[in-house]
């Protein structure tokens, strides 16, 4: 299999990432595993949703640059470093994926959906395995 094709399958099988954010106080990571989302026709681009009240939006607000790592499947992961976040203004086509990937994201009410931030992390390469892909 080829590493676009590895990145393509572990975008869409692995349950979770690993991801990295800068701690408001500054030059501290701070990491959290968060349910995400990847389309195959936004191959650079995944989603991931946080109660608005999280730390990570402050920390997101104050530092929109993340890295992170997908959960092994198989044992290989997708590695990114660098990856630019921003808010989502519409969070429909969000909601509904994650209702189809994690049975268990219907838990979240109408209400905290409301109060959820929604972000799309943009990056230019990938490692998968030892093997770097650029978009």
């Amino acid at each position: 299999m080829s590493a676009k094709e590895t990145y393509n399958q572990l975008m869409n099988d692995a349950e979770m990432i690993a991801l990295a954010t800068e701690t408001t106080a500054g030059h501290t990571p701070s990491v959290r595993f968060v349910f995400f989302m990847h389309y195959a026709d936004q191959p650079n681009t995944l989603y991931f949703g946080t109660a608005g009240n999280a730390e990570k939006v402050a920390e997101l607000t104050a530092n929109p640059t993340v890295s992170f790592e997908t959960a092994p499947v198989n044992f290989q992961t997708v590695r990114v470093t660098g990856a630019h976040c921003e808010l989502v203004s519409d969070r429909s086509k969000f909601f509904e994926a994650m209702d189809a990937k994690y049975p268990s994201f219907s838990r979240f009410t109408p209400e905290d959906r409301e109060n959820m931030n929604v972000y799309a992390a943009t990056f230019n390469e990938a490692l998968v395995g030892e093997e770097k892909l650029s978009f």
